[in-house]
Order: C-alpha cells, then structure tokens, then sequence
C-alpha cells in the first residue's frame, strides 16, 4: 500500500473519486439479479472503466478494485447459476464467470506492462540526469555526439570545462 501512486494533485483526487464512484455504481448496476435494475450487461461497461483506472492509478489501485469488482459479480453470477444448476440457463453463468476472470487476468496483464513502461521510462530518466550531473561537473574535456539516421552529428552534452577552454581559445 506504502507504494501506491495515488493522486497528488486536486484534479487527480477529484478524477479517482469520479473513477471509483462510477465503478462501483456500475458494479451495483451489473450485479446479476433475476430482476435486474438495468436490462442486458452494463458490466460490459466496467472492463473500459477498469483500463482506465490501471492507466492512471497504477496496477496496486486497479488490482484491489477489479478483484472486488470481480468477486461481486461472480458472487451474483454463481448465486443465479445454483438456482438454475438444473435449468437450461445454468451453462450461460458459467461461462459468464469463465469471461469474467479472463477479462480480470486481461486487465491484470495490461496493468502490469503499463506499470513496467512506466518502471522503465523512471529509470530511464534518472539515468540521464545522472549522466547530464557527470559531464556538466566534470573538470575533464567532455563532449557527447548524437548521431541521426543519416549519420550527421549533433553535440548533445558537452561539458563547461570544455566550453571555457574553446570560448578563451577565440
């Protein structure tokens, strides 16, 4: 929980409470119930809102949300399906269940890589400062070329020793 990356901005709060408040009314809205409140699937709804969430509170955040999410509709589908063990209808809740936690491991999954991109683009960045830090402090002649596909060079660091040598070399 210590590692969550939670909003830190009033907009951000105010985005994840509008996020959280709109899952869980469609998770009261989807919940299956022999009279449903809202005719069809308007859990179908919830796997967007879900993706959503992983994208902008990080995959801890949409881990705990999507488990409940799941476990209630599961919970509501199970329910119906052993009342209708010996109807005809008992296979459609079971694969209702089946998609449900395939969408859940989905939604695990693209969680997780988001949550490795955005690992790696931190890291990547601390990287690049600290190498900025080693040549813009350097007392040594640095200078770091970039190159483009077409071969042509362009100066991408170059250190302040070497800018006053070449600047009092005028």
């Amino acid at each position: 929980v210590t590692d969550w990356r939670l909003p830190t901005r009033p907009a951000r709060y105010a985005e994840a409470a509008v996020l959280l408040v709109a899952t869980a009314l469609l998770t009261v809205l989807a919940y299956p119930v022999a009279d449903a409140i809202v005719p069809g699937r308007p859990g179908y709804l919830l796997l967007p809102l879900l993706l959503w969430i992983g994208l902008r509170l990080g995959l801890r955040v949409v881990s705990l949300v999507s488990t409940v999410v799941a476990s209630a509709l599961i919970g509501g589908e199970l329910a119906i399906g052993w009342h209708a063990a010996s109807a005809a209808d008992w296979p459609i809740h079971a694969v209702t269940v089946s998609v449900t936690v395939g969408g859940l491991l989905l939604l695990y999954g693209v969680a997780l890589i988001e949550e490795k991109r955005r690992l790696g683009e931190r890291q990547l960045r601390a990287n690049e400062e600290f190498v900025h830090s080693l040549v813009s402090n350097s007392p040594a002649l640095v200078a770091v070329t970039r190159y483009d596909h077409t071969g042509n060079g362009v100066l991408g660091m170059v250190s302040e020793t070497l800018v006053d040598l070449l600047e009092s070399s005028e």
